[in-house]
């Protein structure tokens, strides 16, 4: 991957998820650049000439402009975040970057809070934080990381896959994981500065308002797909952490 490249701008950084099967992208090339990883799941990537494949233990790089189709093997799950570059004179490649560091693993999720948190400083804070996954880009691509954080990568990866369940509880990660709550609680101020059922509400509360906005389910079904086993207390959840309620915001936001 080339060195001392400038990000100009931040489209966005969001989760998605893949179902198996072939996404085409006649020939349309990416608007913006991409970093990816995937949390769980696989799916191979083909460009012209060559492919290469994205799993829970990969990273990869897609270029602006880049064209490419994506096989799908499983249901996954991945954090993506679109961004621009500084241009050059000639097109860049797409790159992929096996066996990645924790520390990697752990910037994306980073990021992702960063950015859907949106605190007064979340643009600034998540140019750094992007800044940092590209200088850990370089050094996996170099082989010189060092690998640290795993515990926190195991416990994130775990969450993503299970918070939407309704009985997902922060035990149930310390159990699965096999260390107390206390120690989880003091991972996650660590990390994140945050605790994990703020952090797992979060993850919910955002699955929620993209699906209010992009479906047509009732709020309480709503409630339930994001996780939340009550649809009263995901209202008074909702409004506490938005200022308006969850009919509130599909109605503004409709469109």
């Amino acid at each position: 991957m080339e060195r001392n490249l400038i990000i100009n701008k931040i489209h966005t950084v969001c989760d998605g998820e893949f179902n198996p099967g072939i996404v085409k992208k006649k020939n349309v090339g990416r608007y913006s650049d991409c970093f990816v990883h995937f949390l769980y799941g696989e799916a191979e990537y083909f460009f012209d000439g060559y492919s290469f494949v994205a799993d829970s233990k990969s990273f990869i790089y897609l270029a602006k402009d880049s064209i490419y189709d994506i096989k799908i093997s499983d249901k996954s799950k991945f954090i993506f975040i679109d961004f621009d570059f500084n241009s050059c004179d000639k097109p860049r490649n797409s790159s992929a970057f096996n066996n990645i560091s924790p520390t990697l693993k752990n910037e994306f999720l980073k990021i992702f809070h960063i950015w859907n948190n949106k605190s007064p400083w979340y643009i600034p804070q998540a140019f750094s934080a992007i800044y940092s996954l590209y200088t850990e880009a370089i050094k996996s691509e170099n082989k010189e990381y060092i690998k640290k954080n795993e515990l926190f990568s195991k416990i994130s990866s775990f969450i993503f896959e299970h918070y939407t369940e309704s009985d997902f509880s922060v035990p149930a990660i310390a159990d699965y994981i096999n260390i107390s709550e206390i120690h989880l609680r003091r991972i996650f101020k660590q990390t994140l500065n945050i605790s994990p059922i703020k952090y797992i509400n979060f993850l919910k509360l955002e699955k929620a308002k993209n699906m209010l906005i992009a479906s047509n389910f009732t709020v309480a079904e709503v409630a339930h797909s994001a996780g939340f086993e009550d649809p009263y207390y995901f209202s008074r959840l909702f409004k506490k952490e938005m200022g308006i309620s969850p009919s509130e915001y599909r109605k503004i936001n409709d469109g």
